[in-house]
């Protein structure tokens, strides 16, 4: 074995200090105090004026708020959260399974938003005559504006796709409910509105054409809507409002035309494969069901 001398040691020992000392100044240059883009630090990390912003878009400020105040006050929200987010990744919590799925669904959602934000960018301003004609094609938004109560039921969708089809015998609410218990299906009921500016102009003329009192299905997802009209009151848009928001919805509903067709696209590129029992399901139609005659699978 080796031996080594004691002054061999004392002189090991002050290099090793000397290195300590230089990597903690080192480390101190790293973490140098808050300047221009960069508002503050958390633990070396930082934020910046654009994600100050950012927090501040999300706040409702009052018109006459004191700018300074707010600012601070947004700035330290990010600090708390980033100090509890931190807390949270030593708890391990940033390796759930749960969490990892819905930082996912995040990431992709706000992707999808900015790729929308994108093309609409591009979009040019609809020309009066697309404008008139846009108005006249759905003057259930406009000049035909108006409110319905409805008796409204409304449940999730069931896993067996043969409780649907027994609501094609349902001509009363009564028929719907008897249906529904006899399957075990649980539902919430109550009254509602329903502003026909918010329906899409063919699926509003299907609804009209329902004879009354019979109640009308409507299948979206996860969940399916019975409901039944039982009064209504014209609401027509009138005055300055209706040209702004008649372009903003012609623009709405190209930009809806261009993200569908490059959604086609990706599709057509894709390898998609579903494992046996799961598949794409059929397109959604724009229409609904009367419950007196076969819902949508």
């Amino acid at each position: 074995m080796t031996r080594v001398s004691h002054r061999t040691l004392l002189s090991r020992r002050r290099g090793w200090l000397l290195v300590a000392v230089a990597a903690t100044s080192l480390l101190a240059a790293c973490q140098k105090a808050p300047t221009g883009q960069v508002v503050a630090t958390v633990d070396g990390n930082e934020i910046t004026l654009t994600e100050l912003n950012a927090e501040l878009a999300t706040m409702q400020i009052p018109p006459n708020a004191d700018k300074k105040l707010v600012q601070n006050a947004a700035l330290e929200r990010i600090i708390e959260r980033k100090l509890l987010a931190n807390a949270a990744r030593q708890e391990g919590l940033d390796q759930n399974p749960d969490f990892i799925v819905r930082r996912q669904q995040t990431e992709d959602a706000l992707l999808v938003q900015m790729l929308a934000k994108k093309i609409a960018g591009g979009l040019k301003t609809p020309g009066a005559g697309e404008v008139s004609k846009y108005m006249a094609d759905n003057s259930n938004m406009f000049a035909g504006r108006t409110i319905y109560a409805v008796d409204q039921i409304q449940f999730d969708t069931p896993k067996r796709p043969d409780a649907l089809k027994e609501l094609g015998a349902a001509h009363s609410m009564t028929d719907v409910v008897a249906v529904l218990d006899k399957n075990g299906i649980k539902y919430d009921r109550g009254n509602a509105q329903m502003d026909s500016a918010m329906v899409p102009a063919p699926m509003m003329a299907q609804i009209l054409k329902v004879p009354a009192g019979e109640p009308f299905v409507v299948p979206l997802g996860p969940k399916v809507t019975v409901s039944v009209i039982t009064g209504s009151k014209p609401a027509p848009m009138a005055g300055d409002q209706v040209r702004p928001v008649a372009v903003n919805a012609v623009k709405n509903a190209e930009l809806g035309k261009m993200l569908q067709q490059r959604l086609s696209t990706e599709r057509g590129k894709a390898k998609i494969q579903y494992q046996p029992g799961f598949s794409q399901p059929p397109a959604a139609g724009a229409a609904p069901s009367p419950a007196g005659s076969a819902p949508a699978k």
